[in-house]
């Protein structure tokens, strides 16, 4: 009950010091201006045209990829493409945009066959560990 009335009274008193005086509600002009500057907008320059790349479905090869990791740190996607370089294979990076960061995708290939793919990726995984996934996808050639 105490508390309760102590409510109160606290909240009568805040009420009472944050309300505005009524004079301070009233405006009064500054001056009286009567000529009028209009506003100038910024132009920009204007972008250069985008030079859009056309493909047909001829352009476009299918080939099967060994993705062996997506790494956030470059330190670790540096690392496995040098052992991997090491083997001999073509490394493919690419980055992907994530919300708060970016990856680094490593795949190898490309490999003509699912069987060649899968062969690689067995050999891959004896030589330095990491079992990769086999992706079909198209490339740009």
């Amino acid at each position: 009950m105490l508390f309760f009335a102590l409510g109160l009274v606290m909240g009568y008193f805040i009420n009472k010091i944050l309300q505005p005086k009524e004079e301070s509600l009233v405006l009064k002009p500054i001056a009286v201006v009567d000529k009028v500057i209009p506003f100038e907008e910024k132009k920009e320059a204007p972008l250069p045209p985008v030079e859009v790349l056309k493909v047909d479905n001829e352009g476009m090869k299918k080939n099967y990829y060994l993705q062996l990791g997506a790494f956030k740190y470059p330190y670790f996607s540096d690392r496995l493409i040098s052992k991997v370089k090491k083997l001999g294979y073509t490394v493919h990076v690419h980055k992907i945009q994530r919300k708060n960061d970016e990856l680094t995708v490593v795949e190898v290939g490309p490999f003509k066959k699912k069987e060649q793919a899968l062969k690689h990726r067995f050999v891959i995984a004896d030589k330095i560990g990491t079992e990769g996934k086999i992706l079909f996808k198209s490339r740009i050639e």
